[in-house]
């Protein structure tokens, strides 16, 4: 993918950094074989739902964090926790809020064929993840 400017991202898609190289990416939040969880560092819930994701994940589809962490260090810090899990990006919570709705996390957006799914919060309480039941 070539690299993008904040100004080349057309919504529904946001700007995202790749948090090591300072890339922009445009990313959307429903994409075909691909969960997008967007969290953030400081997050008890998004960590404990990141951490079930990571040992139930199913290898049909890719995992992609959407780190809300505007500062450079703490981004680079948040895609520690999932490296070698899922790819990691960068925006900030005010970006996602324009131009999503979006306003809580731990949230998971995934498509079931045609249909776009979201989840928002965490699911201590449930058996089964509900994007690896399908």
């Amino acid at each position: 993918m070539a690299p993008v400017s904040l100004a080349q991202c057309f919504p529904p898609s946001i700007a995202a950094r790749v948090p090591q190289t300072g890339q922009v990416e445009c990313i959307h939040q429903w994409k075909a074989d691909t969960l997008l969880v967007v969290s953030e560092l400081n997050c008890e819930p998004c960590s404990r739902l990141l951490y079930r994701m990571k040992k139930e994940r199913s290898r049909k589809r890719a995992v992609t964090v959407l780190w809300l962490e505007p500062n450079e260090k703490n981004c680079i810090e948040a895609s520690l926790k999932v490296s070698g899990f899922a790819k990691s990006l960068c925006s900030t919570a005010q970006n996602v809020k324009e131009e999503w709705g979006l306003n809580s996390t731990p949230t998971v957006f995934w498509l079931e064929g045609q249909i776009q799914r979201e989840q928002k919060g965490l699911l201590d309480a449930q058996e089964s993840l509900p994007w690896n039941i399908h």
